[in-house]
């Protein structure tokens, strides 16, 4: 799997957001680069994890906050969306360190194909709902 790397394209216009986007595509790049290799360390797979499962909780109540400050209409179901992403992530947090087999690989997929799929699909609404003139920007 190629590693994972912001594109402008995923900008959604709110600065913090962004950012917070990138670091987040950073982590799972992090991630990705260190399953690869073949001398990988356990050890360095659960630090990212948990930074991983701590921002992922800390972006998703920063972008919540920002959707109740501009009234977003489909806040509630976005946030059922952030709540199932980190059930699922602390599942293979917990699968990774019972050292199941082929956790991370399956992780990384997971990770990759949801978050981008998340920013482009759903956080990309934010932006429409925005320049459409709801909320603040």
């Amino acid at each position: 799997m190629q590693k994972v790397e912001w594109s402008e394209s995923y900008a959604i216009g709110v600065g913090v957001i962004d950012y917070q986007h990138r670091k987040l595509i950073r982590l799972i790049g992090d991630l990705q680069e260190y399953h690869q290799k073949k001398e990988f360390h356990d050890d360095v797979i659960d630090l990212i994890l948990e930074e991983l499962c701590d921002y992922t909780e800390y972006h998703f109540t920063t972008e919540e906050k920002y959707m109740e400050q501009i009234s977003y209409s489909e806040l509630e179901e976005h946030r059922v969306k952030h709540l199932n992403f980190v059930k699922q992530l602390k599942t293979f947090k917990a699968d990774f360190q019972a050292r199941k087999n082929d956790v991370t690989e399956k992780l990384t997929t997971f990770l990759t194909q949801w978050l981008l799929n998340h920013i482009a699909v759903e956080d990309v609404q934010i932006k429409q709902y925005i320049t459409q003139g709801g909320g603040l920007v």
